[in-house]
């Protein structure tokens, strides 16, 4: 089912849930206070992984590790990494964050998205196609924002990380039923790998 849809299907007195209904100011309070001590990001978010399969290699695979935060613990994570990068300053945060919260401001339920390798020595090989898709508890969903998982040659990601985020960005107005509610405990980010589903729960 898709959004128009659910929209239709919410009761008109449902709000926004309160994980979502923060101010920019908020979220830059919380980076800030992150990227001053990035000690403070420690076990935020909940993390899941999919084994991928290596093609034509049989037996090697990456770990597709995905975490799900809130847009707080995002803002915090978000400041905790620009603080640990050294000799960042505040204006190289806010740089960082005007790209992040204009996606939370807007409504966006971002996933953290990391590959550990090392890969199959083969110089020929390929990871099979990846689709994204996030429901609510009523069944309805959005499409993601990333594309299709690709990475470099082997060569060139050998004994490195493969690193990016997935944005489900979901219209909001107050007037109409939003895509979250606040009666709603739990998201589920189905990932189709080639023609396998899987289906993964994380609590908002």
């Amino acid at each position: 089912m898709n959004l128009l849809l659910a929209v239709c299907a919410l009761s008109s007195g449902a709000t926004l849930h309160p994980a979502y209904d923060l101010t920019a100011a908020a979220l830059r309070s919380e980076a800030k206070r992150s990227f001053q001590d990035p000690r403070r990001v420690r076990g935020l978010g909940q993390s899941q992984e999919i084994e991928l399969p290596i093609f034509p290699t049989d037996s090697a695979k990456v770990t597709l590790r995905i975490t799900y935060y809130r847009p707080r613990e995002w803002a915090s994570v978000v400041g905790a990494r620009v603080g640990s990068a050294g000799g960042r300053t505040e204006r190289d945060l806010e740089a960082v964050l005007g790209r992040t919260l204009r996606r939370i401001d807007h409504k966006a339920v971002v996933f953290d998205l990391q590959a550990k390798l090392p890969l199959p020595e083969e110089d020929n090989w390929s990871l099979p196609s990846l689709r994204y898709e996030l429901l609510n508890e009523d069944g309805f969903s959005v499409d993601g924002s990333a594309p299709t998982l690709a990475l470099p040659s082997p060569r060139d990601l050998l004994g490195t990380e493969y690193h990016c985020e997935l944005a489900f960005p979901f219209p909001y107005e107050p007037s109409n039923p939003p895509f979250l509610t606040s009666r709603m405990q739990k998201i589920t980010l189905r990932v189709t790998v080639d023609d396998r589903i899987v289906n993964l729960v994380f609590q908002i």
